[in-house]
């Protein structure tokens, strides 16, 4: 089996860059999306085990995409990371299994990421 794989999703710089130094040199692959378009052509070539998800996208928005992995297969497990108000209540609309409020701890991320990661496996 090879390296899990987590997809993170977000369209601003500064968040996918503290996401980036604080997920990097792990025994799991990042890679990220910008828009919620690009998240479900990765989706469907790579696979992720885990997807971080912001909620406000360009193109298809957050709440879409999660909608639309609930009819696949081979569901990853998602983070919901968002700094909107109602963050609660669409994690739990969409199935979401985790939920991470901007501005968030970084290594809160790396906890929760690690944790679906681990659920994934078993």
């Amino acid at each position: 089996m090879g390296r899990q794989l987590v997809l993170v999703v977000d369209d601003d710089r500064g968040v996918q860059d503290a996401m980036r130094e604080e997920l990097a040199n792990r025994e799991y692959e990042v890679v990220f999306a910008g828009d919620g378009d690009s998240a479900m052509r990765m989706i469907d070539a790579r696979s992720p085990d885990v997807l971080v998800l912001d909620l406000q996208l360009p193109n298809v928005s957050g709440p879409m995409v999660a909608a639309k992995l609930n009819m696949l297969a081979a569901r990853p497990q998602v983070l919901i990371c968002s700094a909107v108000p109602y963050a609660t209540e669409i994690a739990s609309d969409v199935c979401a299994d985790g939920l991470l409020l901007k501005p968030f701890v970084r290594a809160d991320l790396r906890h929760e990421v690690e944790r679906l990661l681990a659920l994934r496996r078993h």
